[in-house]
């Protein structure tokens, strides 16, 4: 009588393949969810930072009962003021008066490519002197 002796290792290098596959499957899944989390996270960073200038700008423009004809101010990433050619966000105020009713909007722009990041439409009123 004779023993056939089946080899394995046939069979193992299949588990071998399958598992390499799905291990695979699964980094390329969790690398587009990293990228996806980091871009994510700056456009966050972003809309923060520009909710923060078009506060300090419409406080500028209340301060001044609006008073103010145009506005443009240029900021880099952390928000400080800087020059035009450092700039990451430029800050710009579009006035529009009515008698009564001053009114404004605040725009923050990136600088590379002045895509909106946010917009705050602002009004004052102006108290009426005689």
């Amino acid at each position: 009588m004779k023993n056939y002796r089946t080899h394995k290792s046939s069979l193992f290098l299949i588990e071998l393949i399958l598992a390499i596959a799905f291990f695979s499957l699964a980094s390329a899944i969790c690398l587009q969810l990293f990228v996806k989390s980091h871009l994510l996270s700056q456009e966050t960073t972003q809309l923060n930072t520009g909710i923060n200038l078009a506060s300090s700008a419409a406080e500028i423009f209340r301060q001044s009962y609006g008073d103010i004809n145009s506005y443009t101010e240029f900021y880099d990433e952390n928000g400080v003021s800087c020059q035009k050619s450092d700039a990451v966000y430029t800050v710009t105020l579009t006035k529009k008066e009515t008698p009564e009713l001053v009114s404004a909007v605040i725009e923050v722009l990136l600088s590379e490519d002045n895509s909106s990041v946010y917009k705050l439409p602002v009004q004052v009123h102006v108290p009426y002197t005689y």
